[in-house]
C-alpha cells in the first residue's frame, strides 16, 4: 500500500461579510447567566458608576440611584464597592460618605492603575443638573485610603471639569489616559482633548491625528499582544451619534484611525456602556448600549444587541435575542445598560445599570457572568521521528476559533524536502514504514487523512494556516493536523518520509 499525500484544497473557506451581520446570541455565542447569591451584600441599585478591574475584582464606585422598574432616582453616591467572582462575594470598600472619599457623583471616568495598585477616578457630575467636577482621587488597595490627585488651575494643570470622559491604562508607557468628556456648558461644550497621568501630574498631549470631540463614548485598554487603548463611538458636538473606532498608540502619543474589514461598524455608539476587551477571545464587547440608528441598528433608544470588535480580523459583529430589532427586548436582560462591567478571570461580569423606564429587570440586583463557550485550544499529541536534520515537531502558532485563522508550524525539515500537512477529524496509530518502503523508523500516521495539503520547508520549518468560517456550527469541532517530512534523493526519487507529532485544536466560539 502507498501512503497518499495528496495535495487538496482546504476544507474550510471563509465567508465575507458585506455589513456588520447580526448572529443569534444563543450558545455556542456568548450569553449572559445571572450568578445565584451574587445580590447578598451588593451595593443599593444604581447606574452611571465608575468601574475599573485589577483582573481579581470588579470595583464599582458612586452612581445614581435606580428603581428594578428602570426609574431613576435623585440619590447619588461615593461609595466604593468590590466583587469577587472567584467567591462570589461583595466587599465595601469605602462607605457612603467617608469624609474622604470624592463627595458624590455619577458619570466619572475610572480605571485601575497596576503600576500603583490603585484606583483612579476623574470627574463627573454631582447630579443631573448639578456641578461639573474637574478633581482627581486615588484609591490604594494596600492601604484602602483615599488621595486628591491635584488640579489647581484645571484646563492647565490638568483636564477641565467634564463628565462622559473615559479613563484607561495604556500598557505601552505604563501611564493612565484620558479622552473627551462632556463641561457644563451643554453638548457643544465636548472635548476631544487626550492627557496622560503619570503618578500624580497630568500631562496634556498633541497628537498629530485625533478623534473629533465626544462624550459617552467606550474605551477599553488592550493587553498583550497589543498593549493599547481603542475608543468608540459617542455623541459629538452637535450630539450626533458617531459609529467610529481609533486606536491610541502610547508610543508614537498619536490616536489612529481604525477602518474595520468591509466597512463594519458597532451597532452602539456606546451611549453610557462601557466597552470591556477579553483577552481570551481578543474581542472588545459593548453589551447592550444605545442604537445608532444605522443600518442594521434599527432604533436610538436603549437597545439588546451586544457589539463585538474582534481584533484579530478586524471586524464587527452584532449579537441579539432578535436578529432584526434592537429594540426587542432581551429575555434576561431586557434592554439593560449603563452597568459596571469588567473582564475577570476569563469571564465578562456585570451588575446593576438602568433598563427603560417601565420594562423592569428582577436580576438588576444581580451579577451575571458572559463568555462563549466552547473556548478555542490546541492540545500535543504522539511524537515525532528524527529525518536527516533531526528531530520533527509541530506547534500551533495560535488556537483555531471560528471566523479566524488557525497557522501551525513544523520544524525539522532537511534542505532537500518537500512537507505535507494532513488534516483528519480522527486520529489513528499507522507505521508509515507498512504504508511506503521510506517510512521511518518509529515515524507514524497519527491522523485521519480527510485532506491534505502542500507544505514548502524554507530554513528547516513549514507553515500551514486553515481559514475558519464564522459558522457556529463549527464551535466544539476538533480538527487534527500532523505533517510530513519528504527526503528527495539527487534524482527526485523519495528517499525518507517523517512525521511530525501531531495537534489538535477545538475550534472555540466568538
Amino acid at each position: 500500500m502507498n501512503l497518499r499525500l495528496a495535495v487538496t484544497l482546504p476544507v474550510i473557506a471563509a465567508s465575507a461579510i458585506a455589513q456588520t451581520t447580526v448572529y443569534p446570541n444563543t450558545a455556542p455565542r456568548a450569553t449572559a447567566a445571572v450568578i445565584a447569591g451574587s445580590d447578598a451584600g451588593a451595593p443599593s441599585l444604581r447606574y452611571w458608576s465608575g468601574c475599573a478591574t485589577d483582573d481579581t475584582r470588579l470595583f464599582v464606585f458612586g452612581g445614581r440611584g435606580v428603581t428594578s422598574a428602570g426609574n431613576a432616582t435623585s440619590t447619588y453616591y461615593n461609595g466604593l464597592d468590590a466583587y469577587d467572582p472567584g467567591t462570589n462575594t461583595w466587599t465595601n470598600l469605602s462607605a457612603e460618605g467617608a469624609p474622604t472619599a470624592p463627595s458624590n457623583r455619577f458619570r466619572v471616568a475610572m480605571t485601575f492603575d497596576p503600576t500603583a495598585n490603585r484606583i483612579v477616578i476623574f470627574g463627573g457630575r454631582a447630579s443631573a443638573t448639578g456641578a461639573v467636577f474637574s478633581d482627581g482621587y486615588a484609591f490604594d488597595l494596600g492601604s484602602n485610603t483615599w488621595s486628591s490627585i491635584p488640579n489647581p488651575t484645571p484646563g492647565t494643570t490638568g483636564p477641565s471639569a467634564r463628565f462622559d470622559s473615559k479613563m484607561a491604562f495604556d500598557g505601552s508607557t505604563g501611564l493612565l489616559m484620558l479622552f473627551g468628556g462632556q463641561g457644563s456648558g451643554g453638548t457643544t461644550n465636548r472635548f476631544g482633548d487626550t492627557w496622560l497621568l503619570a503618578g500624580n501630574s497630568w500631562i496634556p498631549t498633541t497628537p498629530a491625528s485625533n478623534p473629533s470631540a465626544r462624550a459617552i463614548h467606550a474605551m477599553a485598554a488592550r493587553s498583550a499582544p497589543y498593549f493599547d487603548v481603542v475608543m468608540f463611538g459617542g455623541r459629538d458636538t452637535a450630539n450626533a451619534r458617531l459609529d467610529d473606532t481609533w486606536r491610541w498608540d502610547g508610543g508614537a502619543m498619536n490616536w489612529v484611525p481604525v477602518t474595520p474589514a468591509n466597512a463594519t461598524v458597532p451597532v452602539t455608539f456606546a451611549g453610557g456602556n462601557e466597552a470591556v476587551y477579553d483577552s481570551v477571545r481578543q474581542v472588545v464587547s459593548i453589551i447592550g448600549g444605545t442604537g445608532t440608528g444605522n443600518t442594521p441598528s434599527n432604533t436610538t433608544g436603549a437597545g439588546s444587541w451586544t457589539s463585538e470588535y474582534d481584533c484579530v480580523t478586524n471586524v464587527w459583529r452584532a449579537f441579539g435575542n432578535s436578529l432584526t430589532s434592537q429594540s426587542a427586548d432581551d429575555p434576561l436582560l431586557g434592554r439593560q445598560q449603563r452597568f459596571p462591567v469588567a473582564f475577570v478571570g476569563g469571564k465578562t461580569y456585570f451588575w446593576g445599570g438602568q433598563n427603560p423606564a417601565t420594562l423592569g429587570d428582577s436580576n438588576l440586583a444581580f451579577v451575571k457572568e458572559y463568555q462563549a463557550a466552547p473556548l478555542a485550544t490546541s492540545t500535543p499529541f504522539g511524537s515525532g521521528c528524527n529525518g536527516s536534520a533531526g528531530a520533527m515537531a509541530l506547534m500551533a502558532d495560535n488556537d483555531p476559533w471560528s471566523g479566524r485563522s488557525w497557522s501551525l508550524t513544523g520544524s525539522g525539515f532537511p534542505a532537500s524536502s518537500v512537507g505535507a500537512m494532513a488534516i483528519g477529524l480522527l486520529t489513528q496509530s499507522i507505521a508509515i514504514s507498512s504504508l511506503h518502503p521510506a517510512g521511518g523508523a518509529g515515524c507514524n500516521v497519527l491522523v485521519s487523512q480527510d485532506a491534505s495539503l502542500l507544505v514548502l520547508p524554507s530554513g528547516g520549518q513549514a507553515s500551514a494556516s486553515l481559514t475558519i468560517p464564522y459558522t457556529p456550527a463549527f464551535a466544539g469541532l476538533d480538527l487534527h493536523t500532523q505533517m510530513y517530512g519528504i527526503e528527495l534523493g539527487g534524482s527526485g526519487q523519495i528517499t525518507l518520509i517523517t512525521s511530525t507529532n501531531a495537534v489538535t485544536g477545538s475550534i472555540g466560539a466568538l
